[in-house]
């Protein structure tokens, strides 16, 4: 599925717990880039490298890469289409993690775009909720915000601060974590013709999807007019 840069090391963090001890945290971390846009990433990495986490970079994909053998294997001809080139570069991007986590055999994985900002209590957050889905099957859990969406059903489980619901859909792609299943799940379900966002919501298998609350990560504002999304539809 291509190439990407990679600077993944040990990816642990650590989180004060109540005794004031560290326990380290860890889990492989994937990050959409667009190597267009190279502002992005400086402030991603920093956030990461402050909480002790460093990440897989996916640079393959950009959309002036994109070629007819990645259309037709892909795209759907509908989605070929409607879908701008800078969606489709960024849906390729998350099936290349897909890839990885499932060659690799990754349990979990904290996905996130390059646009990614980190709440206050971020690393205790993540690791709270990982805390958590080591109790429950999950396909997706969705640990970003945006558009103020709430979920609108109750509240399945809680763990500390957090509350998870069960849900049918995504909640955005910028912050997510996605079990080896899911993934796996994902690679069956092709070719796209959506957003990647929209295209997890279609899914034609069941999903165990989950919208944390409080959500800990969101979409850094200052990058709102060179999205990874922009660019002309693909014809």
């Amino acid at each position: 599925m291509g190439t990407t840069k990679s600077t993944m090391h040990h990816a642990e963090a650590t989180a004060a717990d109540a005794s004031g001890r560290t326990p380290p945290i860890s889990i492989p971390v994937y990050v959409a880039h667009y190597t267009r846009s190279p502002q992005r990433l400086p402030a991603l990495t920093a956030q990461l490298d402050n909480v002790g986490l460093s990440a897989f970079i996916v640079t393959a994909f950009d959309k002036e890469q994109l070629t007819d053998a990645h259309m037709d294997c892909f795209v759907s001809a509908q989605g070929s289409t409607k879908l701008s080139e800078g969606e489709i570069s960024l849906s390729l991007k998350h099936y290349w993690m897909y890839s990885d986590i499932v060659r690799h055999r990754r349990a979990a994985s904290l996905v996130l775009e390059d646009d990614a900002i980190f709440g206050d209590g971020f690393a205790t957050a993540l690791q709270d909720t990982l805390a958590a889905l080591e109790t429950h099957s999950f396909d997706f859990a969705f640990v970003g915000g945006c558009l103020d969406l709430k979920p609108a059903v109750p509240v399945a489980f809680s763990h500390g601060s957090l509350s998870f619901y069960r849900t049918n859909s995504s909640r955005c792609s910028h912050g997510y974590i996605v079990s080896l299943d899911g993934a796996r799940k994902m690679l069956r379900y092709l070719p796209f013709d959506d957003p990647i966002d929209f295209h997890i919501n279609v899914h034609n298998e069941p999903l165990a999807s989950y919208w944390v609350e409080p959500s800990f990560v969101d979409q850094n504002k200052a990058f709102e007019s060179s999205g990874i999304r922009d660019g002309k539809a693909k014809t």
